[in-house]
């Protein structure tokens, strides 16, 4: 005889109900929408680390970081991405060491920009889809 499986209610070790993600994805939608200027901060991403440990599993590099209205801003890359895998970036923002908003996304939104300078990521976002030079 069969035994049934319960579905798992926790599928990516955030603990996040149906409600807090379509929160969060109309946040990360209002957070697209504003100017802002990305650095690479690697120290900002080893806090969050401390913080919420999983962030580490979303994606194979922090690819920009970001200080906006005292939050903590964090994007993360992925090297394979595209159907069937996920989206190239996963974004995170934490506000007083909480998520705040969490969310996955193809495309450089056109509003977000680096600041001037060098940066880890050898092409830089100017080369994606959206992004200004």
């Amino acid at each position: 005889m069969m035994k049934l499986v319960e579905p798992k209610q926790d599928f990516d070790g955030l603990n996040q109900s149906w409600f807090t993600e379509i929160l969060w994805s109309f946040r990360f939608r209002q957070c697209r929408r504003r100017v802002i200027q990305w650095r690479l901060d690697a120290e900002a991403f080893e806090r969050a680390v401390t913080v919420l440990p999983r962030l580490g599993d979303f994606g194979d590099r922090t690819y920009a970081t970001a200080q906006v209205s005292g939050q903590t801003w964090i994007v993360r890359e992925r090297f394979f991405h595209g159907w069937p895998d996920p989206p190239r970036f996963a974004f995170f923002s934490l506000e007083d060491n909480r998520l705040w908003a969490a969310a996955d996304f193809a495309d450089w939104p056109v509003a977000w920009r680096w600041e001037e300078g060098p940066h880890e990521p050898e092409k830089g976002p100017d080369v994606l889809q959206g992004a200004q030079p």
